[in-house]
């Protein structure tokens, strides 16, 4: 049954074939704004929606700590004052952290004029590339990962597939590996990255997802996976590779964006979440543009 606000329901698969649609009729330039991205990091974020006339209201409660609430975008028709305005509201009188993460600049754009603060959050800011650029690889900017591509090359002769059913299982087993390597038990973060990830490839199938793995003298070393963020972009939800194999991370996304997002202009990487490594790795691919995303609340 449709929630109604201020009624919400807890995220689950069944929910895709109402969310799936309102999401893409969006079309988002921001990367939390599809029904999979919501759907595998639901573990961490607990995210309940529901639905205020034609705008869809997602509510996260992490740690189901009202003071850690908050609610993405309300995602629907222009003119959201008064939606922003009445979610607030409510989140208050319930005792919540009365506060919208990651508005993308079209809401922003919306309340500038209103009695409302809006403030760019840079650790949220996605990383916006050409898919060309990715792809080829070309100038003097990405020499260093060209050498690492070519070290791989010399020593063996990678092979590249679209993710299918069979290769799952390994994924989620390089994924575990990842994690043992990386502790990720002693870090929340990576232990909600984790469970998306296994979400995910539990789901693959009823998310419709676009995938590819990378083998290496017959074993699975990397695997990637993205989808349709909008007409002229993709995003690429999740990547992991071998920390040993240096080379597999730039090949898989080169070749990723050679071949399962050769129809898109754009590829959108996510956020660097305000980490220093992360962040100077995503610098490192040139982005052409930082999505911004802002913070809204009361004055």
């Amino acid at each position: 049954m449709t929630p109604r606000f201020p009624d919400f329901k807890h995220l689950t698969i069944g929910d895709r074939r109402e969310l799936h649609p309102r999401l893409r009729a969006y079309a988002p330039i921001t990367s939390e704004l599809t029904f999979t991205n919501l759907f595998i990091w639901r573990g961490g974020q607990r995210y309940r929606w529901s639905l205020l006339d034609e705008h869809l209201l997602i509510l996260a409660l992490p740690g189901d700590e009202p003071t850690r609430a908050h609610a993405l975008p309300p995602v629907g028709p222009t003119g959201r004052l008064e939606v922003v305005r009445r979610l607030l509201d409510w989140m208050d009188n319930a005792g919540l952290r009365p506060l919208i993460h990651r508005a993308d600049a079209r809401l922003a754009a919306e309340l500038a004029d209103s009695e409302l603060t809006v403030n760019p959050i840079r650790e949220h800011f996605d990383y916006l590339y050409r898919r060309r650029d990715l792809a080829e690889l070309d100038g003097a900017a990405y020499e260093t990962k060209r050498n690492h591509i070519n070290a791989l090359l010399r020593r063996v002769e990678p092979e590249y597939k679209p993710l299918g059913p069979e290769h799952l299982m390994p994924a989620k087993r390089l994924s575990d590996e990842w994690c043992r390597m990386r502790r990720c038990k002693d870090e929340l973060d990576l232990v909600n990255e984790w469970e998306a990830i296994r979400e995910l490839l539990n789901h693959y199938d009823e998310l419709d997802l676009n995938g590819a793995v990378l083998f290496l003298d017959g074993r699975l070393k990397a695997f990637t996976v993205g989808e349709r963020l909008n007409e002229n972009t993709a995003v690429v939800h999740i990547e992991k590779g071998d920390p040993e194999e240096r080379g597999v991370y730039p090949l898989i996304n080169r070749l990723f964006c050679r071949n399962a997002l050769a129809d898109r202009e754009y590829v959108n990487r996510e956020q660097d979440l305000g980490l220093p490594g992360l962040r100077r790795a995503k610098q490192s691919y040139r982005p052409v543009e930082l999505v911004e995303k802002f913070d809204i609340a009361r004055a």
